[in-house]
């Protein structure tokens, strides 16, 4: 568990993400308080192997899907734990992480960004439309080869 060895004077709030990842490990093991003793009994006669209780076998897809779930929840937890904890010094003053973001979302910056961004996303859009994925895929390839050729020209 990464987060037990976490330091321990940041917060108590990584606490929760060791304690939530405790309870999905709990939930996700299925426990067989017999196994041990079917395991010395195995080993003591071996003629009964073919009585041993066959474990059941589980789908790729479900074991990719549980794992992206772990996934999932523990990147969520632990960007939500540097969400609220972590500070950036600015001019020797320490401000948190999510104060510096909610200030640059709200900055003129980001709305140019944003607004170059979604012209470039509409422009990409109407020539999808207009030429497909092949076509975008071969302007992609041609600006490429145009940009290795005069890099390969270059002589410095």
């Amino acid at each position: 568990m990464p987060f037990l060895v976490w330091r321990s004077d940041l917060s108590p709030s990584f606490n929760i993400p060791a304690f939530l990842s405790s309870l999905i490990f709990e939930w996700k093991i299925e426990w067989n308080s017999t196994y041990f003793s079917n395991l010395l009994i195995i080993k003591s006669n071996k003629s009964q192997s073919s009585n041993t209780p066959k474990r059941k076998r589980r789908h790729f897809i479900k074991h990719c899907l549980i794992f992206g779930l772990g996934v999932i929840v523990f990147s969520a937890i632990f960007t939500s734990a540097i969400y609220q904890n972590l500070q950036v010094d600015i001019k020797g003053r320490h401000v948190k992480i999510k104060d510096v973001l909610t200030d640059f979302l709200k900055s003129q910056e980001f709305v140019l960004l944003y607004q170059q961004l979604s012209n470039i996303v509409r422009q990409l859009w109407a020539f999808y439309s207009q030429y497909g994925f092949k076509g975008i895929w071969t302007q992609i390839w041609m600006a490429i080869e145009f940009e290795s050729d005069n890099q390969a020209y270059k002589v410095e």
